[in-house]
């Protein structure tokens, strides 16, 4: 499916359906949701989406972890994992070798792991993927309350930090798992905090923050700050 980001550029999206049970040996369609939000709407619209996925008696994958920017080139650290008949495995370095470049700025960056011919008929001759270099996560302070308000204050990125980023998105809901009833605000890469005027009376909103960089018209943001930790207050 095609969408627009929030300064009109279209994109793609490329969603994955995770496998939650082992399937047959041959050929198999898996089905899942995607739900998008869109702007103006408090509900998500649902997408029903299928593949085909091909399952033989041995297969092998690999795990890694994004990163986030550092100013330094990062080289990812990849596992393999292969099913030994029994369980998953962690496959032996000797197995294979791993084709990537060290990297620094934000963005995507493709990885492959070459098996060596004798385990090729196994578990397949190359594993290919991605990972990401995403933006410094912002640290959230607080979550302050008044008459009709919040005021939000997380730490200030200093001027090194703010170089590789363009902004901080400033997500808010009433809705404690943030999947409806979802509103964003955003403030300048300099700034450390951001007051939200004309909310509910009475209504405790949860917020987090996140911080984006535009690296050829593409949007990389950041996980939410703290790692995902949410504050919250009551307004007044």
């Amino acid at each position: 499916p095609i969408y627009k980001d929030e300064d009109g550029n279209v994109d793609y999206l490329y969603p994955y359906v995770a496998l939650k049970k082992r399937i047959q040996k041959g050929t198999n369609v898996v089905k899942g949701t995607l739900s998008i939000w869109a702007d103006g709407y408090d509900d998500p619209v649902d997408l029903t989406i299928s593949t085909k996925v091909k399952a033989t008696e041995y297969y092998a994958y690999v795990e890694y972890k994004g990163y986030t920017y550092t100013g330094k080139k990062i080289s990812p650290k990849l596992k393999v994992k292969y099913w030994n008949g029994k369980k998953m495995a962690t496959m032996p370095t000797s197995w294979y070798t791993v084709k990537t470049k060290k990297n620094k700025a934000i963005g995507y960056y493709d990885y492959k792991v070459k098996l060596k011919k004798k385990y090729q008929k196994k578990y397949g001759e190359m594993l290919r993927g991605t990972y990401g270099i995403t933006p410094k996560v912002p640290v959230l302070r607080s979550v302050t309350a008044g008459s009709g308000k919040l005021t939000i204050k997380w730490k200030k990125f200093s001027k090194s930090e703010q170089k590789n980023i363009d902004k901080f998105c400033i997500e808010y809901s009433t809705d404690k798992k943030f999947q409806k009833n979802v509103y964003v605000e955003e403030a300048k890469k300099t700034a450390g905090s951001i007051t939200l005027k004309g909310l509910k009376k009475g209504k405790r909103y949860y917020v987090r923050v996140y911080s984006v960089k535009n690296v050829k018209m593409k949007n990389y943001s950041s996980v939410w700050s703290a790692d995902g930790k949410i504050k919250s207050a009551k307004v007044k």
